[in-house]
């Protein structure tokens, strides 16, 4: 690439960046391969080389953005010095919103980069909708996804779409209304914005998964989901279809993350937040449910059989024993009698621990138990009882010490059975029911 072309280069790009696209992609390489596959032809493509730009979405080849970084460092650098936003020039504040764009696409932590966008929005340059779009097509990037300060811009922006009624200086990105990092209460995000805002953090946690900061975010937005609920809104049956949209696509997101633990909590915190059958005070009857569909009513067994079936499943994944020690823990206290849901936890253990390495899989419920490690899979049962003694105290009575050596993996396996006295626990089986958890 010519040094002549790089401006160029550098402008093309913050257009792009600026439509915004749907996703933007780093590939390998100069883009040299595009060019020879473009050349000769008219269409789309060839008038967007050396990146590619098909049906919204960017491909931008990572050697032609490193040059250009270097280039937007010295440009940014320079109008930012020469710009005065409130009046100025705009030529130098299209320069300002095209090479900001290029250094947070290279390094999306770029603070300064993010202040000034903030500043071009509160001096109406960049319209809040649309800095949205662009910060949503960072996020499909993973070192963008990856990073606090862009969901904290993300969160202000809300608070800019949703308080207009509030007033800034545009001088100042730190009005105390905008401070806050750690809450969106107060802020009237519509129903739709709201569930757009879910997706748009699932695809940024399969773009860098055990994301922290995407889930710090969508608990922040859930919080906000909730508080609404709690409002006078007469949206509330629109918000009620939030939540049950959300509820059903993290079950889903279980499903296929089965080592997700956060994902786990998360589920287990939104069913907590269910109306109960009967509703709970801050959701009526009238409005639990958008017409045409029934409400969503919390259901503590369903979420117990729901864990149980991804343990049957994968049963050594810790993470699901740990999905279904939380189901029951939020459940216990709703259940009807404890000691048939002690009958059916003692056998729903016994079921795996029965299994033994290099033995034939008898239940076809467990199955899935030929393909994993048996040792794994004991290890997981055994903790699971322990806790639940330690929870209920009705199985088993050991003392704290060992229970807690149990839980955290000091102990060997072998001494894990002696100390439950595993043995005593299936014969008390024996005679007990034949139902498993549910």
């Amino acid at each position: 690439m010519e040094e002549s072309t790089i401006p160029d280069i550098l402008e093309h790009l913050g257009r792009l960046l600026n439509t915004p696209p749907i996703s933007v992609e780093i590939f390998p390489g100069d883009g040299y391969e595009v060019v020879q596959d473009t050349d000769g032809t008219d269409d789309t493509t060839s008038r967007h080389k050396p990146f590619m730009f098909l049906e919204d979405n960017l491909g931008v080849p990572q050697k032609v953005l490193h040059k250009a970084y270097m280039f937007a460092v010295r440009s940014f650098a320079k109008y930012r010095r020469e710009a005065r936003i409130l009046d100025g020039d705009r030529k130098v504040l299209e320069s300002l919103v095209h090479s900001s764009a290029v250094l947070l696409l290279a390094n999306p932590a770029h603070q300064t980069a993010l202040n000034v966008r903030k500043r071009l929005v509160l001096c109406q340059v960049i319209d809040p909708a649309h800095e949205m779009r662009f910060v949503a097509a960072l996020l499909t990037v993973r070192e963008g996804a990856k990073q606090s300060i862009l969901w904290h811009h993300r969160r202000w922006l809300f608070r800019r779409l949703c308080l207009t009624q509030e007033s800034a200086d545009p001088g100042d990105v730190s009005t105390p209304s905008f401070q806050s990092d750690g809450s969106l209460e107060n802020v009237a995000i519509l129903p739709g914005t709201l569930q757009h805002e879910f997706k748009t953090i699932s695809q940024a946690c399969e773009v860098y998964p055990r994301n922290y900061h995407a889930w710090a975010h969508r608990y922040i937005c859930f919080d906000a989901l909730v508080a609404l609920l709690s409002s006078s809104s007469p949206q509330h049956s629109e918000y009620a279809a939030v939540l049950a949209d959300e509820y059903t696509s993290m079950r889903q997101w279980v499903e296929r993350h089965v080592s997700d633990y956060t994902a786990v909590q998360y589920l287990c915190n939104i069913h907590t937040h269910l109306p109960n059958r009967t509703p709970a005070s801050y959701l009526t009857p009238s409005i639990a449910a958008c017409p045409g569909r029934p409400a969503l009513l919390r259901d503590d067994h369903a979420i117990i059989a729901h864990a149980r079936l991804l343990v049957e499943a994968y049963p050594d994944h810790e993470s699901l024993w740990l999905y279904l020690r939380r189901s029951l823990t939020i459940s216990l206290k709703s259940l009807d009698c404890a000691s048939r849901t002690d009958q059916c936890v003692l056998t729903f253990a016994h079921e795996f621990l029965a299994q033994e390495p290099g033995r034939a899989v008898t239940n076809p419920s467990l199955r899935s138990l030929s393909a994993a490690d048996p040792r794994v899979v004991h290890t997981h049962a055994c903790r699971f009882l322990a806790w639940y003694a330690r929870t209920n105290g009705s199985l088993v009575h050991i003392g704290d010490t060992s229970v807690k050596s149990i839980v955290l993996s000091d102990i060997h396996d072998c001494e894990i059975g002696r100390l439950l006295n595993l043995q005593e626990l299936f014969r008390r089986q024996m005679y007990g029911t034949s139902e498993t958890v549910r």
